[in-house]
């Protein structure tokens, strides 16, 4: 990671480590074409992310850290993939040791649950790619949520750019006051449903205990 003129850049092509990245700010995610991106970021700004090296026939991939292991196919690749989210220094939130998830119950609450997310933050800004002839397709795996005010635009915003295919297996959601959603580009989109393991997303919750009762 590097931070520039008031920017944070995550570069996906060094390969990464998991867990919930953090930031205050703006942020640039490079997705490459070689190497899953399978990180849960959250920023107080913004959240864009742009396409490294685009050639032919170009695959983008990101995951939500849960969403990594839920989209495995094979029993082998599963294992696989949950040392890659679990390694020997393994995140906190959602991992109960190297190469294992916490229990299904915990995963449905906080702080596992962040591991849901893909991005999270006030304005989202995903690249399709820049030419649909070329067949350059980008995958969002995860739930992609702007939150807030937004400052600037006055209420949150998604903004999906480029030429590409699309396509967000998950939950989209743009919340605010002034909701607005940009497509700019001629690209296809599509949603589908992500596992039911994978759509649980934090909700904030604030209780009040009664500290005493007085009879008058």
């Amino acid at each position: 990671m590097t931070y520039n003129n008031s920017v944070w850049t995550v570069d996906g092509s060094n390969g990464n480590l998991p867990g919930v990245l953090w930031f205050e700010g703006d942020v640039i995610v490079n997705l490459s074409k070689d190497t899953y991106f399978k990180n849960t970021v959250i920023s107080t700004q913004k959240i864009k992310t742009e396409l490294l090296n685009e050639t032919k026939d170009s695959l983008y991939e990101a995951y939500a850290p849960h969403h990594f292991v839920l989209t495995a196919d094979t029993i082998e690749l599963k294992d696989e993939r949950l040392n890659q989210i679990c390694p020997d220094n393994f995140p906190l939130q959602y991992c109960a040791e190297k190469g294992t998830l916490k229990s299904t119950a915990l995963m449905q609450e906080m702080p596992a649950v962040m591991s849901n997310i893909l991005f999270l933050a006030q304005a989202i800004e995903l690249s399709a790619g820049k030419e649909k002839q070329h067949n350059i397709v980008a995958n969002y795996y995860g739930n992609i949520m702007a939150n807030g005010a937004s400052g600037g635009t006055g209420g949150a915003s998604g903004k999906f750019t480029g030429t590409g295919v699309l396509n967000i297996r998950g939950n989209l959601m743009v919340v605010g006051e002034a909701d607005m959603t940009n497509m700019l580009g001629d690209f296809s989109m599509k949603l589908s449903n992500a596992d039911e393991a994978g759509n649980y997303i934090p909700v904030y919750k604030k209780v009040f205990n009664i500290g005493g009762i007085r009879y008058m």
